[in-house]
């Protein structure tokens, strides 16, 4: 059985639309927190917001972004510095 998670909404806000099919319309800037973890954000349209079309999008963000959430990578030695161009 999936583990139910619960998440916090932080803040609401009205913003334009940055999609270039809905020039000119609002959307909702919804940004929200796990317990113990950092602030994430989804953007729904004004038009269709709710509290469910706010739970579908969150729960659709975490399980796109969700599996890099606490991941720990081993990181390749940097290059050496090479001096900048002129």
């Amino acid at each position: 059985m999936a583990e139910t998670k619960q998440a916090t909404v932080l803040a609401v806000r009205s913003v334009r639309s940055a999609d270039p099919r809905r020039i000119g319309k609002q959307d909702k800037l919804v940004t929200y927190v796990l317990e113990g973890g950092p602030p994430r954000s989804v953007i729904l349209p004004a038009e269709s917001f709710n509290e469910a079309a706010v739970a579908q999008a969150i729960a659709n963000d975490l399980a796109e972004h969700g599996p890099w959430q606490n991941r720990v990578l081993n990181l390749p030695p940097s290059p050496s510095k090479a001096s900048p161009p002129k």
